[in-house]
This record gives structure tokens, sequence and C-alpha cells, in this order.
């Protein structure tokens, strides 16, 4: 087999050895070499030769022989495509088969490789040689399996001739005679090559049935092999069977094999003793060796009645035929009792019953858009049928039902239940519907049960406790409710259990940690609970308890109890306390998902001890805002697998260390956002050449973006935005042929855009521009606009607003749709479109004219230099007057930098504007001003006036700090300040006034409580609430994270809160408002102010009427209160609310159960709901991830809400989430209501995560 080429490889390694070691020892030093003569050097050479020789062939022996048995299979054939494979690729196999020694390692191997020829579709083109032109190869390959067939049956039929058949009964039932054990001797020795009579019988039956379709010249019926085959498998079939004591009767024995059958009883009515040797084999190893022989050998004759079951029942009549071997095998299957497929179900209960519940099932089915159940008729054998697989035992069973993801609707038939033999029923990636049957839980034999990803409803079934063969089920991504079965805890076996994405409720029974087996475990997407005896399911590897509103800490021995853990996922959930040190205890955990919870503390140093591939722990409040936080990054520089790293939107501070470019180079995302991590991006970053996503938005990184970069070829997402970055946008960026998203907005970046940038148009377009999203707004941008903007095809979004980009903007590409485009605040811009507001731009001059302007202008300055160099020295003298009294002066806030943006107006024409500040343009007042609707006479703009009632106290403080707020804070979803003006009126009197853009929907307290105006008659949808929440929450975020100078509220309520004419809201009235020039996270909440209560009762945070100073956790309180009253439509101040019960409580005790019940009932717009009229109705029109989303709506509103400062989220985390669950709604069938409800919003941001 394999020993000419292991002595040839150790003759050859073994020869170079020896002369390896012969060289070397010419060159050791004198004291080391052997002392003695030439003769004793050779001898030891051959020695050491003769050593070496053994030594490696026992090695390549082995090696060989693990290849063998890891395999299982040892191919006898010439390479394929070459010449021997070609000609006669069977030789070296019938060679072995022929020529081998009987009973020898070579032969058996021999014979397994034929078998897997013959039965599977393995090397197809040896199998299709056997059945060449000649059919000498056909006949060889039936000859050498049919000899040990004979050869078995030979010996059998002699062991059974000298047993102690003829003895009388009695006297044999008493006395065991040597003859006796003689015989058991012979008959076990006959079974010594059971396993290769079966490999025989299996190869046989598959090359005869397969003949009927590939045999193109028709060798096997001509060879007369098929007849041979019938025959011998009858006759071996036959001694087996009497062997284990069966009546047989034959009547027609001329085909039964060549040797005949001595022991057969011809029909003569002589008793066949079972007593002696045959009596006593019953229950024996023998027996059970002579039953799994004959189970093949029925089996085998099955296969082959089968293949020609058609030709069999059309020889009926064929009565001169009657050697034909197709009338044998007839024979032969009526007289044991092998039924045809035809009536095989007819006349087996067992197999009608299968055929009756797979009938039944496809009755219940309702859509079959593949026509997968086409074939389920009476044309094919129900084994035959799509999805359906059957044993090979007589009559056949079915034992599986696999239809996943064949799209079919409907319910499922209760009569599966009557499958009795199935152990794999797998329904998963359809649409049925209903209830999961009772009746399942009869399925005894029962192992796999996967119906997930449908859409069924109810309780699971407590009685499938009863499948006790269990070991995967998966219901997962159903409609499941109710509590998961006590019951199942008893199901020992069980290795997989999925029950996620469903509604299921309730406290996870205690009886789960009896399933100490279980691998694997998924409750995610739930309302669960789980009791500390999951911590006994010590050989889970997978546990995904993601999306259950979990509370409390993880146990600190997490690792110790689960030491098999690879995954863990508790996402979206309320954990906290510290991440546990143990897990480093799982050696084998390399993926933990921890996003979304309210962990603390520091990220333990020992997780660098795991092979981790994912690390998420996003989200939390991770960190203390301390230099040594960010040490674990250096210390997951060992994590050579680390693919996935998430640590954005915690509290971790310091400087960003360099080691973050140390990190595996498998390293595909990185997300840091939302920290408080300063210093600079590191140049040697680009050594993570498989980046593919970078985050590093709202820090406080300061320094130039490295160009370096640029050499990263996988990178598709740069998230840098709201950071301190300066200098220029690195025109290696033009390299990132990948790129998708570049977001560099709100930095202090300056210079021009990178014409570099060109190469993502050249050579190649269609392959190079893959830039979707460029957000580069709030820079200090200079120059023109590259034209290679507007020829990206794959661009959908571009924001250059707020810089100082000048020249004519181009006029094609994504600058056509203004709704993707925003250059606004770019004052030196013109252009064409119309939609983008542009001032056109001026005909450019003709040559000559440009020269002729060009020598006048340099007369000009000739004559302005000269007479200005004179004046120089006069006024050097003076100018060091002039510091000394400017040091004498004291300094003054003006804002005269950032007013030369805003338009100068007077009294009069505000005056005008009002139509002398008549009541009918009374749009509201508040507590230091009257808002007035005016028309601006300069350009016919709409505009809102807030005329400041100085009288009233604190009015002017007022009107200085919403100019401090507002002067240099610039957002879509802020309200517009048009100007100000500071004058007198017509007495002399002082008069102050704000003008800001008219929002012609008013203020959202209309729109939630219409009932208390009754020219309003409109209500907010779902998503129109979601959309106005987002935009308040983004308003907020940009406030609190992303201005130079933090920005506090004060007093945010519904009636600050305006809508535009496309329901976009904007935050307005900064009256209160506060600028914290040294923000610092750990201050604010525990400093006393001097200051009365800010804001507004109910929606002022508690901590206010303590004494305690504004901080922007105040402002996220006040969120919170204006979050819970959108979607409930209650004012924090309405009469249910008593001392002992507040909105935030009202909400609290609501969620997650009774949510139908304190939604706001004006959101059910027909629009969106359909007819429903109550929330109950409204629920079931909603998907269940929408449904999710509406609780987690309100859980963050009450989140927000808190009373303790600390408990509360920052509006960083708010927007985030807020902003995925508005892409969540739009993004199913609300989508188009949305747009029909709406006109077309003007994007924003993106929000990448």
């Amino acid at each position: 087999m394999g020993l000419p080429l292991s002595v040839g490889q150790a003759l050859k390694f073994s020869a170079v050895g020896c002369a390896i070691s012969g060289v070397l020892a010419f060159f050791l030093p004198t004291e080391y070499r052997s002392q003695g003569s030439a003769g004793k050097f050779i001898a030891e050479q051959i020695i050491f030769y003769i050593g070496s020789f053994v030594v490696i062939l026992c090695w390549e022996l082995s090696h060989h022989l693990h290849q063998v048995l890891h395999t299982k299979r040892f191919v006898f054939a010439p390479p394929k495509g070459s010449a021997a494979a070609e000609t006669n690729p069977s030789e070296p196999l019938l060679a072995t088969l022929e020529e081998s020694t009987p009973k020898s390692l070579l032969q058996y191997l021999a014979y397994l490789d034929l078998c897997m020829v013959c039965e599977n579709n393995v090397d197809t083109w040896r199998r299709a040689a056997f059945f060449e032109e000649t059919g000498e190869t056909y006949r060889r390959v039936i000859a050498s399996c049919l000899r040990p067939l004979d050869q078995f049956t030979q010996k059998l039929a002699e062991g059974l001739e000298s047993s102690s058949a003829e003895k009388p009964l009695q006297l044999a039932d008493q006395l065991s005679s040597p003859t006796d054990r003689l015989a058991v001797l012979k008959l076990n020795e006959s079974f010594h090559d059971s396993q290769l009579c079966a490999w025989c019988a299996r190869i046989v039956a598959s090359l005869t049935a397969r003949s009927h379709k590939e045999d193109r010249f028709g060798v096997a019926q001509l060879s007369g092999s098929n007849a041979a085959v019938i025959s011998t498998l009858l006759s071996t079939l036959l001694a087996v069977e009497t062997l284990m004591g069966k009546k047989t009767n034959i009547q027609n024995a001329h085909f039964m094999g060549p040797a005949g059958i001595k022991w057969a009883t011809m029909n003569t009515g002589r008793r066949v003793s079972t007593s002696g040797a045959m009596g006593k084999i019953r229950g024996s190893p023998l027996y059970a060796k002579a039953y799994s022989l004959a189970d093949v050998l029925k089996t085998s004759i099955y296969c082959i009645v089968s293949a020609f079951h058609n030709e069999m029942l059309n020889s009926g009549k064929a009565g001169l035929l009657e050697k034909d071997w197709i009338i044998s095998a007839s024979i032969c299957c009526m007289l044991l009792d092998l039924p045809f497929p035809e009536y095989a179900a007819a006349d087996v209960p067992g197999n009608e019953t299968d055929k009756l519940a797979l009938v039944d099932f496809k009755s219940q089915i309702t859509e079959d858009p593949l026509q997968v159940l086409a074939s389920w008729n009476d044309s094919l054998h129900f084994c035959n049928w799509n999805g359906v697989a059957c044993s090979l035992q007589i009559p056949p069973r079915v034992t599986g039902l696999n239809l996943t993801g064949r799209r079919l609707a409907g319910t499922i038939s209760p009569h599966l239940g009557n499958l009795s033999f199935v152990s794999v029923l797998d329904l998963s990636q359809n649409s049925f519907r209903g209830w999961i049957p009772l009746e399942l839980g009869n399925l005894g034999r029962l192992q796999t049960l996967n119906m997930s990803y449908n859409l069924l409803g109810g309780r699971v079934p407590a009685n499938l406790s009863n499948c006790f063969s269990l070991r995967n089920l998966a219901l997962d991504h159903n409609q499941l409710v109710g509590i998961v079965p006590p019951e199942l805890g008893s199901l020992s076996r069980l290795i997989t259990l999925y029950l996620g994405s469903n509604n299921l409720t309730g406290i996870v029974p205690s009886s789960l940690g009896n399933l100490t087996s279980m691998w694997e475990l998924d409750m995610s997407y739930n309302y669960c609970e789980f009791p500390p005896s999951l911590y006994n399911l010590t050989s889970l590897d997978f546990i995904s308890l993601s999306f259950n509103n979990l509370t409390g800490n993880l146990r600190s021995d997490i690792g110790l109890a689960l030491p098999n853990l690879q995954r863990i996922w508790l996402a979206y959930n309320f954990f906290t306390g510290p991440i546990p040190e143990s897990f480093s205890n799982a050696s084998n955990l390399y993926n933990i998902d921890l996003i979304h919870n309210n962990f603390t503390g520091k990220v333990p140093l020992s997780l660098a001890k795991l092979d981790l591939q994912v690390l998420n722990m996003g989200y939390n409040r991770l960190g203390r805002g301390e230099p040594d936080d960010l040490d674990f990054i250096t210390a997951l520089t060992n994590c050579s697998n680390l693919n996935m790293l998430h640590f954005g939107d915690n509290r971790f501070g310091g400087i960003l260390p360099v080691s973050i470019a140390n990190l595996s180079t498998e390293l595909t995302e990185l997300y840091l956002e939302g920290n408080f991590i300063s210093g600079s991006i590191p140049r040697e970053i680009s050594n993570l050449q498989n980046l593919n996503t970078l985050y590093m938005n709202f820090n406080y990184l300061n320094g130039t973006i490295p160009d370096s970069l640029g050499s990263l070829p996988n990178l598709a997402r740069v998230v840098l935005a709201s950071n301190q970055l300066t200098g220029k946008i690195p025109s290696s960026f033009g390299n990132m042929t990948s790129l998708l998203w570049l977001f560099l907005f709100d930095n202090r970046l300056e210079g021009g855009i990178p014409l570099s940038l060109t190469n993502w148009t050249i050579p190649n377009l269609a392959r190079l521009s893959t830039l979707s999203y460029l957000d580069l707004s709030i820079n200090n941008l200079s120059g023109r606009i590259p034209d290679f903007l507007a020829t990206l095809p794959s661009l959908l979004y571009l924001n250059l607003s707020f810089n100082n980009l000048e020249g004519e903007v181009p006029s094609e590409g994504v600058f056509l749709n203004a709704s993707a485009t925003d250059i606004h605040e770019n004052p030196k811009l013109c252009g064409r479109i119309t939609e983008l507001n542009l001032t056109a731009c001026p005909e450019k001059e003709p040559p000559r004219t440009q020269r002729k302007h060009g020598r006048k202008a340099l007369k000009l300055i000739l004559a302005i230099v000269l007479p200005v160099s004179f004046a120089a020295l006069c006024l050097f003298l003076l100018l060091i007057c002039w510091v000394q009294k400017r040091r004498k002066v004291p300094r003054i806030l003006s804002s005269s930098r950032s007013l030369n943006f805003f338009p100068k107006i007077s009294y009069e024409e505000l005056l005008n504007a009002t139509d002398g500040f008549s009541s009918a343009n009374l749009i509201g007042s508040g507590s230091f001003g009257t808002v007035y609707k005016g028309t601006l006479s300069s350009d016919e703009t709409l505009v809102a006036v807030k005329v400041l009632n100085l009288r009233q106290k604190g009015a002017f403080k007022s009107f200085i700090a919403e100019c401090q707020a507002l002067r240099n804070i610039r957002h879509n979803n802020l309200v517009k300040v048009i100007t100000a003006c500071s004058s007198t009126d017509f007495h002399g009197n002082d008069f102050k006034a704000l003008v800001y853009q008219f929002m012609p929907n008013g203020s959202l307290d209309k729109w939630l409580h219409p009932e208390e105006e009754r020219q309003w008659h409109n209500h907010l949808t779902i998503l129109q609430r979601i959309d106005i929440a987002t935009d308040v929450a983004a308003a907020l975020n940009y406030l609190h994270h992303q201005c130079q100078t933090p920005v506090i509220h004060c007093d945010l309520k519904p009636q600050n809160v305006l809508l535009d004419h496309d329901l976009t809201a904007h935050v307005g009235d900064f009256g209160l408002a506060r600028l914290l020039p040294k923000f610092n996270m750990k201050e604010n909440a525990n400093q006393l102010s001097s200051l009365g209560i800010m804001g507004t009762i109910g929606y002022a945070a508690p901590e206010y009427g303590m004494g305690v100073k504004p901080s922007i956790l105040g402002d996220v309180y006040s969120f919170g209160i204006l979050l819970l009253e959108i979607f409930t439509g209650k004012r924090p101040t309405d009469n249910l609310f008593t001392e002992n019960l507040s909105l935030h409580l009202f909400v609290k005790m609501a969620v997650p159960e009774r949510v139908t019940e304190i939604l706001d009932k004006s959101a059910l717009c027909e629009e969106v709901t359909g007819n429903a009229e109550t929330w109950k109705e409204v629920w079931s029109y909603l998907t269940s991830e929408q449904r999710e989303n509406l609780i987690y709506i309100l859980q963050i509103g009450v989140a927000c809400s808190s009373e303790s400062p600390r408990d509360r989220m920052t509006m960083r985390q708010v927007y985030q989430e807020l902003s995925m669950i508005r892409d969540t709604f739009l993004d199913n069938e609300m989508k188009e209501v949305q747009k029909k409800t709406s006109s077309s919003r003007s994007i924003e941001s993106v929000d990448a995560v």
C-alpha cells in the first residue's frame, strides 16, 4: 500500500543523514572526535545508517497510516487527468482486489474504496469506466464482490449443517454436545468477514441499480451479472435468516446461487430446528451481526427492486421469460415480503400513516411560490418527495422533513405528530402562522426541531419535554408569548436551545439549570428574567441574553462558573457594575458583546489573556475621565486575532496612546467615538492594514490628520467629526479607493479640498468612485468647490456648509439634489441652481479688459504704498502710546465680530414689519417678552420678532444670555437668529428685540395638546413624533458635546420647540441659557448656585430646587420629561399626577407590559395605523421590532428623567439611540406613509453608527 513509498523515503533521508554526519565528523574539535581506526568509524556510520533508516521508515509508515485512518479511505486510482486515468483507471483497484492477500488490510481498503465510488458521487469518472463497451471491467468488479458473498454463504451453510439439528428436540434442549460447540465456533468464524460482505452487497446493489441509467451499452444485462447479483444476494439472505431461526419456504430454488442451498427447507413440511447451536445465538453478539447483515442484504435487494420496479411490473405476463433475472427478482421480493414502491404503503400500516401525515401537512399549505410540494403526489413514492428523507429499513419510514427556506405559508398540521420515526423536522425560514402543534410531543425519536424565522404565535408547548431524544430546539424569530415551560428542563440531551426574538416573558425556569450538557443558549429579544441556576450550565460555549431589559451586576466569578464560554452576548440591557475580571478564566472566550448597558469602572487588563476576536463594550459608562483609562488598549495588543474593538460612547479620558497602532493587523473595525479622549491621531495607525471602519468623532482630539491614513487600502468609513483637528485635509485620502463615508465636520480644518481626491474618478470611474457620504461642514475650508465632486456617481450626501468656500458651484451630479446637498453659510459661493438659494455669478471679463484693469491696479497700488510707507514711520512713535492706552481700558465682551454676519435692523423696520406690534400678529408671550409675526420689507421674509419686556426683572440678562448663546452656534435643529435690534423706540425708551426665522407650524405644545387650541385639528403620527424627538436630541447633542463652549439650555419644554413647514423641530428661547467655558464632566452635579430655580416647573431638574448649578444633565432631565410627554400626551403638571405619582413614575410602572395603556391615542393616525381605534389594535399591526423600539423610547425617557443625575444618559447616547430607532421605522412599511404625510426633509447629518 504505502510500503514502497515509505521505504524509498527512508532510504533517501537516512543516506542524506549519514553523509551529513560523516562530513560533520571531520569538523568537530579533536577532543570530541571518536578515537579509533577507520574501520570503527565506518562501522559506526553503518549502525547510524541502519538506525536512521528504521526510525524514518516507522515514521513514514505511521504518517501514512494516520492519513488513511483520518480520511477512512485509500484511493486506488491514478491521478485524474493522467494518461492512465484516461485509458484504464480501474486497473489498480481490480489488481488489488484480485491479487492481494485475502483478508489483508490492503484488500479491505480496496473494497472500501470501491464502495465509496459506487454508492456516492465521488470520483464519478471512475464509476463511469466500469460500464465501458466491452463489459470486461464491470464483470471483473461484480465477480470480485460476489466471491466473498459466496464464500460466506458456503461457510455459513457448513456451520448450519454441523449443528445438532437432527437431535430430538427434547434432548437437544437439555444437552450441549461438543458438536454444538464446534458449530458455534464455525458460525462465529464465518461472520469474521461480515463487514466485508456488507460492503460487497452494497457495491453490487449500487452498481446494479445505477446500471439502469448509467449503463449505455447494456453490459450489466448482457454479461448476466444482474441475475448473478440477485441470486447471490438472495442466497446469502436466506442463509442468514435461517441462522436467525426464521421459517423460510422456497418453491423455486434454481436461481438461489451457483453452489445451491443444501440447508434450505424445500417445502417438505419438516420443521426447522432452532435448538442447539442456533438456539443459543439469540441475544448474542453473533445474532446482532446476523441481524445487521440481514438488514443490509434486504436493503440492497430493495435498492435493485426500486430501480427496476417498472420493468418488473411490465414483465408480469412474460411467462416465457421465466429465467430472466427481472422475473426472478420479482419472485424474490414476494418470497421475502419486500414491497414494491407502488404498493408498499398500502401493505404496511405504519408506512401508510407516514404518507397520510405528509398529505395532511400539504393540505394546510396556502402558499407555495417555488412549487416545492408539486412532487407530493402518487406519481412518486413519498420517500422521493421534496424535503422527505426515509430510512433504509423495510418498509421505509420517514426519518426527516426538511423544508427550510422554501417560502411556504400556512399552518403546521398536527398530523406531523404521527411521524413516529422522524428525527429531524426543519420548517425554518418560511411564513408558517398559527400555533406549534401539541402533537409534536409524541415524537420520541425527534432529535432536531427547527421552526425558527416564521410567524408562529401562542406558547411554547410544554409537552415537547416528551421528546426525550431532542438535542436541538430552535423556535427563535417568531411571535411566541408566555413563559418558558419548566418541563424543558427535563430534556437532558438538549445541547442547543434557541428561543430568541419572541415575546416571551417572566422568569426563565430554574430547571433549565439542569441541562448541564447544553452548548448554546439564545434567549435574546424577549422580556425575561434569568435565575441564578443558569450559572450551572458549565458546558455552555454560547449564550445570548441581549435585549431583555436585564438589570443588576454580573457575577464576579462568571468566568469560573462558565469555563467553556466562547461567545457571550449581553447587549442592550441595563447591567451595572464592573466588567468581571473572571472573564479571563474562560480561556476559549473570543467574542464579548456588552454594548448598550450601564457597566462602569475600568476595563480589566486581564482580558488581554484571551484570544479575543470581538470586544464590543460601546454605549456604557466605562471609564472615569482619568489618564489611565485607556491602559487596556496597550494590553489588548496581545490579542493577535482581534478584528473588532468598540469602546465608543463611554466616559474614557486620557490621551490616545500610540499603542493603538499596535493592535492586531486583523482589526477591521475600530470605534472610540463619544468619549473625552485627547491627544493626536498617531501616524503609526497605518499599521492597521485591514482597517475598514474608523470612528473617532465626538472627542477632543487635536493636531493634524496624519497623511498615513491614506495608505490604508481597505478603509471605507472614516468619521473624525466634532474634534479639534487642525491643518489641511491630507491629499493621500485620494488613495483610499474603497472609501464610502468621510465625515470631518465640526473641526478646525483649513485650506482647500485637495484636488488629489480626483484619484477616485480616474482611471476607472465605475471601479474607484465608491464615495457615498462626504461631510466637511463647520470648518475653515477655503477655495473653490472641486468639479470632480459633481462627477462622483455614488455620492448620495454632500455637506460643505459653514466654511469659507467661494466661486461657482457645479451644476450637475449631487448638486442637483438640494435635499442631499448642503452648502449654506458660504457667502462667497454663487451658481445657477435656484434650489440652493445661490446668487448669480458675475460674468467673466474678456482678457483685454482684464489686462487694462491690471495696469490701472498697479498704478493705484504704487500711489498708495509710497505715502503709507512714509506715514508708517510717523505712526511708529504713536504705537507705544496706543498700547499703553489699550491696557488701561477694561476688556468688554463684544460680539461685533460675529454680529458682522447679521444684517442691521432698526426699531422702525420692526415696527412696520409687525404692523405696529399689532395684536393680530401676536404669536405668543413668555416670561421676558412677547413674540410677533412680521414681514421684513427688504426681502418680504417672514420672521418672528421677540420683543423684550425690559421692565421685567431679568429681561436684559435674558437678552444678553441669548445673544451670547446664539452668536456662535449653528445647527439645523436650532431656531435660526436672523438679527438682533438694540436701540430706542420713538419715545426714547430702550428697545431690544431678537429676530428669528418664522416657524409656520408653531410650537410642539399646540400639536401635543390640540384640545387647548381649537384651531388645531391635525395630530402627530408615530413617525412624526420619533422625528421630532430625534431632532430635539440632535440639537441638545450639538449644544452639549459639539460646541467649542458647551451650552446649557435650562428651559427645554414643548413651548420652546418650534416646527417648520415640514414639521422639522427647532429648539429656541435661549433666554436662560448658560455657557460652560471650563466644562468638566465630573463637576456641575454638586455645585451650588445662588440663582433661583432654572426652567419651568415640571420640566426643571429636581436638583435645581436644591440650589445646584445648571448642568447639561439638567437639560437631559428636561428632555426625558419632554420625550415622555410626546408619546403619552400628558403634561408633567397634569391633574393625574400628585405628590406620590409623577409622569416619570407613571411611565416607569407601565413599561413594558402595559405600554398600550399609556401611549397617546391621538397618534392613532388612520394613514399609518389603519382603522385601529386603540393602541392594542395598533400593537398587532406593528412589527415586533417596531414594538420593541416604542418600548425602548419610553425607557430612554425614563432613564433621562431619573431623579439622580448620575443615572441619566448623555444626549450623545440619546441621539444615537433615537437615530437608530428612526432609521428602523423608516426601513419598514411606514416609510412610504411618512413620504406622503410630510414633504421631503433636508438631510441634517448622516448617523454613521
